[in-house]
Formats: C-alpha cells, structure tokens, sequence
C-alpha cells in the first residue's frame, strides 16, 4: 500500500515537473528589458562595425607634422592617440534621448544641474573644456547607470 501510495506520489510529481513554470510578472518584465537591452547592444555592435571599418578608410589630418624636431611633443604617438580617440568617441556616445521615460532623473533636473556646473565653471574661471568634460561624464553616467524605479 505505501509503495502504490509512493508511485502516485512520484507520477504527480513528474506530472508538475513536465508543466512549464509560471514567471512572476518581475521576472517577465527583467527578462523583456534583457532582451531588449541584448537587441540593442547587438544593433550597436553592428552600427560600430561599419563605423569603424569606415574610420579606417578616413584619413586623419596630421596637424603636428611640422613639430617632428620636438621630442618633448611625442609627436609618433598622435596618429595613434587620434585613433583611439575617434574609437572612444564611437562607442562611448550618448543616446539623443536617453532620458526618456526616465523617472529618477528627470530632464530638468539635468538641466539644473548642468546650469550649476556652468556656475561653478564660471566662478573658478575654468577652462571651456572642462566644462565640456563634466556634462560628457555626467551624461554617460545617466545613460548607462541611473534606470527607472
């Protein structure tokens, strides 16, 4: 009797094994952002491809080839910092409207932000491009790391 009991214990038990288990809405929701996240990092992936393989057949121009007689300008190295650059620039781009549909970050609370860091920019009679720098960091920071709640 135990062991016919056991049986039909261990069939039920295959039984709901065999039956697809129900994601809770969470799971689904993360599992669709992944997949849309996945979808857009391998669109990416392509769109950098074609760029870079374009960025190869674009000559850079070279404007310190008249500081050769310079050592201290290390000018050999500057085709390759150029390059790199221009790979930097390509895959760290910041989406157009990355902000949208964002609900920690609002777009004026950046803009509030970014018309402080002019403020601090201006009190300390800082250079342009550091300015420049801090909204780059501060955008690329937004983008890839502040999500919606």
């Amino acid at each position: 009797r135990n062991k016919a009991r056991s049986v039909s214990l261990t069939d039920k038990n295959a039984k709901e094994a065999q039956k697809p288990m129900q994601k809770p809405k969470r799971a689904q929701i993360v599992e669709k952002e992944a997949a849309k996240q996945e979808k857009h990092d391998l669109e990416k992936m392509e769109t950098s491809q074609v760029e870079s393989e374009q960025m190869e057949q674009e000559e850079i121009i070279d404007i310190d080839k008249e500081d050769t007689d310079n050592p201290q300008l290390v000018v050999e190295y500057v085709m390759d910092i150029y390059k790199y650059l221009r790979i930097l620039e390509r895959d760290q781009n910041v989406r157009s409207e990355y902000l949208t549909g964002q609900q920690v970050i609002l777009p004026k609370m950046r803009a509030v932000l970014v018309d402080w860091l002019i403020g601090v920019h201006l009190q300390f009679k800082l250079l342009p491009e550091t300015v420049y720098t801090a909204v780059a960091i501060l955008d690329r920071f937004l983008q890839n790391e502040v999500k919606s709640r």
